[in-house]
């Protein structure tokens, strides 16, 4: 995926931003946001897995 920030500014449509949450499943009160514009839905549900797999690892870790 190529991004180019040509400085113009952009609009979208609400259902073009989504916005994952995810947190470690030690309980820990840490949690992570990660905000997806404009990327079709199953590019983000491939973003959402791998973000619960690295919340998860960071978890396991401490």
């Amino acid at each position: 995926m190529r991004v180019v920030d040509d400085g113009a500014p952009r609009r979208y449509a609400r259902w073009q931003v989504r916005l994952i949450v995810s947190s470690p499943p030690d309980g820990s009160q840490d949690f992570y946001v990660s905000v997806m514009v404009g990327m079709p839905l199953p590019m983000v549900a491939v973003e959402r897995a791998r973000l619960m797999g690295a919340a998860h690892e960071r978890g396991r870790l401490r």
